[in-house]
């Protein structure tokens, strides 16, 4: 097994998406985990957006979040066609439906914690992780699945890695794990070996 971990301009649009996979391909026989994380300057959009929120400035954080949803719109939509973005949008749809809502809710009470900021800078992975794997999990028409001839699986990491105390540094994103059909576990008895992949811009 393999843990393979792409960065935000790894991800940033489709071309760096199809180049992330092709790489993946290439590592295949090892089984490989690819973590992403969210596209580039996301994180720090998401932050900007919480900010506003937190001050008051409703209108701004609004506006930020559906120039974001539509960036990750156009980008899956490049990536998967018409007719497969139209099953995968509502997937999307409902994660900008809560970030928007959490906005709305930061700016009715005029503060911003900790914790709130780690959920919203959370959405980036979420949502890149999702594109790359997405609209179906299993389906060969994932990204990730036209360039292999394997299963492919998402796991929000939320659900094994827990945090207790929060300081703007959550645990947070996908990985997409390249496996044999069998569930992925939450722990592995196999030696695992970490690669960063950096691809050129």
């Amino acid at each position: 097994m393999i843990v393979m971990k792409f960065g935000g301009t790894s991800v940033q649009d489709a071309k760096a998406i199809e180049c992330a996979a092709a790489i993946v391909k290439g590592r295949a026989a090892q089984k490989p985990v690819v973590v992403v994380s969210a596209m580039a300057k996301v994180t720090d959009q998401l932050l900007t957006m919480a900010r506003a929120a937190g001050n008051g400035d409703r209108k701004n954080a609004l506006k930020l979040c559906r120039a974001l949803q539509e960036r990750h719109y156009n980008t899956a939509g490049e990536l998967l066609g018409t007719a497969l973005f139209t099953q995968f949008h509502s997937d999307l749809g409902l994660d900008f439906e809560t970030l928007d809502e959490l906005l709305r809710g930061i700016a009715a009470v005029g503060e911003l914690t900790p914790r709130t900021t780690d959920y919203v800078s959370a959405f980036g992975e979420v949502l890149s992780s999702k594109i790359v794997t997405g609209p179906s999990l299993t389906s060969s028409s994932n990204i990730i699945a036209r360039k292999l001839p394997v299963a492919t699986s998402l796991m929000d990491v939320r659900a094994c890695i827990t945090k207790k105390s929060y300081n703007c540094s959550a645990i947070s994103g996908g990985a997409a794990s390249i496996h044999d059909g069998r569930k992925p576990r939450r722990t592995s008895p196999y030696k695992v070996n970490c690669e960063t992949i950096r691809t050129p811009p």
